[in-house]
């Protein structure tokens, strides 16, 4: 099984893939030793320069931009569509070689390696359809995240460096939050205090308590 495997990703109508795939499983064993937070900073640069180019440089109805909303683009990572696009074409290729093109036919092939970009496109769509849902509630979160940061709050119990509760207004909407405040200080209930950041590990904003002065 393993030798036929090789032997058909050798064939040039398959070698583009093959090398891909070597390129794909390498990218996701450094992520596995470095992190998965680093690899969102790489997509995140990726998806970057992927929207201004788009924007630059083509047409409002032209057939890239189409293509970069049907693949969701900017929805999901641009790396994982990448990954799927290139696996979707890859085992295409593969499943039909092996099935109908045993004779290694050049014409075949490339028939195959034509048929497969184009059936690959809602392939990687559907996969993605999952992820898409994932990484839209990521972001929304983050944006709640980035938006509290910032924000001038009222604790509603005692706050410590361990633990406290906090609330404050956006809006209409009356936004509770589970709150620190920095090591060796405790801030009183009913005092103002200003969110700074958000302590990832122990999912608590940090706090610290403002002058009420300033609001007078």
């Amino acid at each position: 099984m393993f030798s036929e495997i090789y032997e058909y990703s050798q064939q040039s109508y398959l070698a583009l893939w093959s090398v891909l795939m070597v390129i794909v499983g390498l990218i996701s064993i450094i992520s596995l030793f470095t992190g998965f937070d680093n690899g969102l900073d790489l997509d995140a640069d990726v998806d970057v320069d992927v929207d201004v180019d788009l924007d630059g440089h083509v047409d409002a109805h032209g057939l890239f931009h189409s293509l970069y909303l049907f693949l969701n683009v900017g929805k999901t990572p641009f790396t994982l569509i990448l990954f799927s696009f290139v696996i979707s074409n890859w085992t295409i290729c593969m499943a039909a070689n092996t099935t109908i093109n045993t004779g290694h036919n050049l014409l075949i092939g490339w028939g195959i390696f034509a048929g497969a970009l184009f059936l690959s496109l809602p392939l990687v769509r559907i996969l993605n359809i999952p992820l898409r849902k994932f990484f839209g509630a990521l972001i929304e979160d983050e944006e709640k995240q980035t938006h509290s940061v910032g924000s001038i709050c009222t604790t509603l119990t005692e706050v410590t460096e361990h633990n406290g509760q906090a609330t404050f207004k956006d809006g209409p909407t009356v936004i509770n939050l589970m709150v620190k405040c920095e090591e060796g200080k405790i801030i009183s209930k009913g005092k103002k205090a200003i969110v700074l950041s958000k302590d990832e590990v122990q999912n608590r904003y940090v706090v610290s308590e403002v002058e009420e002065d300033i609001f007078n």
